[in-house]
């Protein structure tokens, strides 16, 4: 006689692996690209001898360091939600988690769509033309842009990524 199957109640759930792909880039970028906060202290404390000792260069540090921050605070915003260290991260026992994730959705997900519709255009003639800074005609200033695309596209990943796990974890 064969033995009964094994039970397999979450056999028909998705686990957080079928969410990897959303969860993946936001997992990995934080980590990767925090050490970027050590060139962006270094250009900052540049700045002050450039401009006082060697009365040159100044300018083209702080366009970089402003590039470098850019992108930083792209990732750090959502990995800090991501770790429960961010203001508005709260706690995570206030809530249960489906109503935390659907909240969390219904807050960031308009915003970042209406957002990502309203600078579309100015972001891609700025990416068309390579925008330049507008101090030093130093290029990259479309870096800049880009980085607040990216900002909203890690933002609707996670709450999307969060959305997805809970709601699963609920049917489960």
């Amino acid at each position: 006689m064969a033995t009964p199957p094994a039970d397999d109640s979450q056999g028909d759930c998705l686990d957080d692996a079928a969410a990897a792909p959303l969860a993946r880039p936001v997992r990995w970028w934080p980590g990767h690209l925090a050490w970027a906060v050590l060139p962006l202290a270094g250009l900052l404390w540049a700045q002050w001898p450039l401009r006082e000792l060697v009365h040159a260069g100044s300018q083209r540090a702080n366009d970089l360091g402003q590039l470098v921050f850019a992108v930083y605070a792209a990732v750090a915003v959502t990995a800090a939600n991501r770790a429960g260290t961010h203001l508005a991260a709260g706690r995570r026992g206030v809530w249960r988690p489906r109503t935390r994730a659907t909240v969390l959705a219904l807050c960031v997900l308009p915003w970042a769509g209406w957002t990502l519709w309203a600078a579309a255009p100015t972001v891609w003639q700025s990416l068309a033309q390579q925008e330049r800074f507008p101090e030093t005609l130093t290029p990259g200033y479309f870096v800049i842009r880009l980085a607040m695309v990216l900002l909203l596209l890690l933002a609707v990943a996670q709450a999307v990524g969060e959305l997805w796990r809970a709601w699963r974890r609920s049917a489960c």
